[in-house]
């Protein structure tokens, strides 16, 4: 026999009305069936029990349950909270290093920019101190002719 004949079969014996049959309906009529042809000495305890847990459940239990998936929604936003306040303070930590890197980049480059203009002083300076020197030399030439040329005027005037 395949399945669904069983399940017609199961039906017919339990009275379960076919439209709402479902699987857990027949492990229950089975379980009852099984518990009933039984040898077992506790049978009505264990058929009681099959009944209870068939019966919906009682509206303290409903609470209970309800209660209970409200704290789990509750810890499960608590723990998003938590993640994301890591996340959040990941970020920070990063920005303030992205931002303490990029102040070292300005130091760096101010560092680098002093170093130019120091460069770019000593530069002139030894600009300044060649000119000095060739003003020095151009001195020292004028010197050198008028010297030829008071010796000169000296030797002039000594023929003379």
């Amino acid at each position: 026999m395949d399945r669904d004949a069983i399940l017609n079969q199961i039906r017919i014996v339990t009275n379960i009305p076919t439209a709402t049959v479902s699987d857990a309906d027949i492990v229950i009529s089975l379980m009852e069936g099984i518990v009933m042809h039984s040898g077992v000495l506790n049978k009505a305890q264990i058929l009681q029990a099959i009944k209870k847990a068939q019966e919906p459940p009682s509206e303290k239990e409903q609470e209970q349950a309800a209660e209970m998936q409200q704290l789990t929604i509750d810890a499960q936003k608590e723990e998003l909270r938590s993640t994301k306040l890591e996340n959040e303070k990941l970020i920070a930590e990063t920005k303030k290093l992205i931002a303490e890197e990029r102040v070292e980049q300005a130091r760096a480059q101010n560092a680098d920019d002093k170093v130019g203009i120091e460069v770019g002083k000593l530069i002139l300076e030894k600009g300044k101190l060649e000119q000095f020197g060739e003003q020095n030399d151009i001195a020292e030439k004028r010197l050198e002719l008028q010297d030829k040329q008071v010796t000169a005027n000296i030797r002039k005037a000594n023929r003379s």
